[in-house]
């Protein structure tokens, strides 16, 4: 299909995956107000059948994604036993990708098996995730999908796998389960090992969203911004940030990634005016919040050194579970009437979002999942 056919294709998908989401959290509404007590049985058929959507898309798409074609090959010399010391080197780092690689190799052989398991490890951690801790399925997953984290899955399949179970480490954070949230958080290196930045949340997870913290943070982003040459010396000796210095990611910012940092700070930004009029809400969120300020500074990082927008991505994926929450804050505080209006600009505000980022040089051009091709087709 060309351009225009494959964009109607993801909004239809879109659509009725979202539409199975409506009525899976409409049936769970009427069987329990608390998602403690279980799901529901249409609950949980109609969660399935969201989530096969997207799955089935993700794991039958053919040559959609640039870095699909690297991928297959990696995947022949592993069928074949002729990787190079290189290759070998460089999917040791991934050793839970490299592992489902090995197995799909050996029990079947064909790259397609293996992309539909890194499919699948990534949308079961989403749902996982949303089910477990979202206030709002229907908003989270239409988050997921706006922020094009989806489609950023049919070219960064590693990165995004990791980025799913981090959401889903993030989960035991709320509930300050430290042990559990570092297990799922070195589980997720095992497909990207940059997924390990995120353990910078720890030492201030618990920070209160307050104007003090507050005026600290935009201290921090203004010294990071000034002071980022040293800062990169400092760490330059780690192999992620060595591989990158010398590459096109060290370039200067271009507009998207400063467009990127005024959307973070006004997303952040947001969710602080929203929360704080709410301590209960705000309290069982700090390390979201934080997570969504850890994502602003990195974002600063990025416009001086591109390659840190990558790990914005798992502070930013944080928002998934953050928006719903400040949504509810915002309608009980600021909107006495018709409380529709506000779901209504939202949903507009996020397709806006997802079609400025899809026909950015970032979007479905640049990560080549701008023409969709089926497999076999």
């Amino acid at each position: 299909m060309n351009e225009k056919w494959t964009l109607l294709f993801y909004l239809v998908i879109e659509g009725t995956s979202l539409w199975f989401a409506y009525l899976a959290r409409e049936s769970q509404r009427k069987y329990s107000q608390k998602i403690e007590k279980g799901l529901s049985t249409n609950a949980a058929v109609y969660l399935s059948i969201s989530w096969l959507i997207l799955f089935t898309t993700t794991a039958m798409r053919n040559y959609v994604g640039t870095d699909y074609g690297t991928y297959v090959d990696s995947f022949s010399r592993i069928c074949s036993g002729t990787l190079s010391d290189g290759e070998i080197a460089w999917l040791k780092q991934s050793p839970l990708f490299y592992l489902i690689c090995i197995l799909c190799a050996k029990f079947g052989g064909s790259y397609q098996l293996m992309f539909a398991c890194v499919a699948f490890v990534t949308l079961y951690f989403i749902y996982a995730a949303i089910i477990k801790s979202s206030s709002d399925w229907v908003i989270s997953i239409y988050l997921y999908l706006c922020l094009c984290l989806y489609f950023q899955s049919f070219n960064q399949i590693r990165q995004m796998a990791a980025v799913a179970i981090i959401l889903y480490a993030l989960t035991w954070l709320q509930k300050d389960n430290v042990k559990k949230f570092v297990l799922w958080t070195m589980i997720a290196t095992g497909f990207h090992m940059s997924a390990v930045v995120l353990l910078l949340i720890l030492p201030i997870r618990r920070w209160k969203i307050s104007l003090r913290n507050v005026v600290m943070y935009v201290l921090a982003g203004i010294m990071i911004y000034f002071a980022f040459p040293v800062l990169l010396g400092l760490f330059s000796n780690i192999g992620y940030i060595r591989i990158y210095r010398e590459s096109s990611y060290a370039a200067a910012a271009g507009k998207t990634t400063i467009l990127n940092l005024m959307i973070r700070i006004a997303m952040c930004g947001c969710c602080f005016l929203v929360l704080r009029k709410n301590s209960v809400i705000a309290s069982s969120n700090l390390s979201l919040f934080n997570s969504a300020v850890l994502c602003t500074l990195f974002q600063v990082c990025a416009v001086r050194f591109s390659i840190f927008g990558r790990v914005t991505t798992y502070f930013f994926v944080a928002y998934i579970l953050l928006i719903p929450e400040v949504l509810q804050v915002f309608q009980r505080k600021f909107v006495r009437g018709n409380r529709k209006v506000v779901r209504v600009a939202f949903i507009l505000v996020c397709f806006v979002y997802q079609m400025a980022y899809y026909f950015s040089s970032a979007g479905a051009s640049g990560s080549g999942y701008g023409i969709y091709k089926l497999l076999g087709l």
